[in-house]
């Protein structure tokens, strides 16, 4: 059933024209968030990325000193470099390992 020109204009003047569409792209708001959120995801990857190369690291040097080097080796090195003396093996391997990486930042 079609309608005849004056009922159309009508209808056009009453309704607007059906030419355009009156609804909302969400297109660049839904981009736009899902940028930030992808964003924001590859910085939390990267962080704990570095988080766990840091911690490899640490635990690299702490089985190396384990295996080579004697605790009372590790506490004489502290003492001649005006370190405070811990107590525990784990402790001392620990401290000494800080010091190197604080050392490490400090170059």
């Amino acid at each position: 059933m079609e309608l005849n020109d004056d009922d159309q204009t009508e209808l056009k003047d009453k309704f607007g024209t059906s030419n355009k569409s009156k609804r909302k792209r969400r297109g660049t708001k839904i981009d736009n968030q899902s940028t930030e959120a992808k964003q924001s995801k590859i910085e939390e990857d990267e962080d704990k990325n570095s988080k766990k190369e840091q911690s490899d690291l640490l635990w690299k040097y702490k089985d190396s000193l384990r295996k080579e080097v004697p605790q009372d080796i590790l506490k004489k090195l502290l003492e001649s470099n005006s370190q405070k003396t811990v107590s525990g093996e784990s402790n001392v391997k620990l401290f000494f390992i800080n010091c190197l990486k604080k050392k490490r930042e400090f170059l």
